[in-house]
């Protein structure tokens, strides 16, 4: 297998999103990122926030993505 060739089942781009208190944000730039017609990509997000909030947001919106 080619080493830029990723492995079977996993994706080919990671995407790293801070949360950091932007719950006013956070469905708006999910919402657009689940949009996309590319596919291949897993998001991973920090919750490094005080807020409450984004966690709760970033669950829901994950559970209606496959």
């Amino acid at each position: 297998m080619d080493d830029r060739t990723p492995a079977k089942g996993r994706p080919k781009i990671s995407l790293g999103m801070p949360l950091c208190n932007q719950v006013k944000f956070l469905p708006e730039a999910l919402n657009s990122l689940l949009a996309q017609t590319y596919s291949d990509f897993q998001l991973i997000m920090v919750d490094d926030s005080t807020e409450p909030g984004p966690g709760k947001i970033a669950r829901q919106l994950a559970a209606k993505d496959s």
